[in-house]
């Protein structure tokens, strides 16, 4: 395996885009560890990620440990915030694993917020960036980036070949609400509903 820039990956979240990137995650990690609210949330994930992994050449789900602790993160390279898309709720998750994990790259799955305001308000915008991807994460090769101004070079460098090591395409998008894709899916959607 080629060196990754992110040995152990931290995700916050339970959900399917959560559990799906845990599971992706394992093919370029030594270490990835899910964030989760409760142990029942934990044991849902740790199977969704079981799931997930038999869709994935080269995954390997025994990586994949669960933590309620953010402090068991301070050694993270990688933190991703796969959560509610709410904004304070995201940029009070941001500042907790920030300063648990502060060596650690900050990447928000939103679709929808601005990855500027994230990174502003959650303190460390030089740290955070915008990594969307698709679901079914196990399936879906493409990944919308998303670096404010703010973002350090250096983060930027290393979500591009975290993308690659993990065999997603990388695309570069302006901070806009819905970035590309939504922004040009929708209204073909909407115009859709229209003629029906």
């Amino acid at each position: 395996m080629t060196a990754t820039p992110y040995e152990f990956v931290a995700i916050a979240g339970s959900g399917t885009i959560a559990t799906g990137l845990a599971a992706v995650a394992t093919t370029s990690s030594s270490k990835v560890v899910l964030l989760v609210r409760s142990e029942e949330s934990a044991n849902r994930a740790l199977a969704a990620v079981e799931k997930a992994s038999r869709r994935i050449a080269g995954a390997a789900p025994e990586l994949v440990t669960t933590t309620l602790d953010p402090a068991d993160l301070a050694d993270a390279n990688l933190l991703v915030e796969a959560i509610v898309e709410d904004h304070e709720t995201k940029v009070d998750l941001l500042r907790r694993v920030a300063e648990a994990a502060p060596g650690a790259d900050l990447a928000t799955t939103t679709s929808s917020l601005s990855i500027t305001d994230l990174g502003r308000d959650s303190g460390v915008p030089e740290r955070v960036y915008g990594l969307h991807v698709f679901n079914p994460v196990p399936t879906m090769k493409l990944v919308e980036l998303i670096f404010p101004d703010a973002l350090d070079e250096a983060v930027g460098e290393r979500a591009h070949d975290w993308c690659h090591m993990i065999e997603k395409t990388a695309v570069e998008v302006p901070d806009t609400a819905g970035f590309a894709v939504n922004r040009l899916l929708f209204p073909y959607l909407f115009d859709a509903v229209r003629y029906q």
